[in-house]
């Protein structure tokens, strides 16, 4: 059932085996809240329920990025695939609270990083995936 709230899911993914017998994954479009609570930086997946915390909104938003390359390549070690991890959203109230923060936030969008452990998506699928960093307005 569709949430109301919910506006159109802007991730695709993407995940083949090459002639190599390397997995290729390709993320484009996954959307991720910075947000800080008390001392710490929070970084949490809105498309997909990942959270990773920092010191600093850049420590927050690199370990997402690492930690959801790891945390892909766990998943096609032990499942085979990234389908168990990619269908879970964050929870309803993670995303009404970033509805309603939204339009106060910076969209910085970048080219999220892969580990090698999983391949090179760009190569792989040509244009580079992308990663839609809204972050609060304060002082990292």
């Amino acid at each position: 059932m569709k949430r109301e709230t919910e506006p159109a899911m802007i991730m695709k993914t993407e995940h083949s085996i090459g002639e190599d017998g390397q997995h290729r994954i390709a993320i484009d479009g996954l959307r991720v809240w910075i947000f800080k609570d008390g001392d710490m930086w929070v970084a949490h997946g809105i498309d997909i329920d990942y959270v990773v915390s920092g010191e600093t909104a850049a420590q927050a938003q690199e370990a997402f990025g690492f930690g959801l390359s790891m945390t892909l390549a766990e998943n096609i070690r032990r499942f085979g695939s990234i389908e168990r991890f990619i269908s879970k959203r964050a929870p309803r109230d993670i995303e009404e609270c970033w509805l309603a923060e939204r339009s106060k936030l910076k969209d910085e969008t970048v080219p999220l990083r892969m580990s090698q452990a999983i391949g090179a998506p760009q190569e792989e699928f040509g244009v580079p995936p992308q990663v839609h960093y809204f972050k609060e307005q304060r002082a990292a």
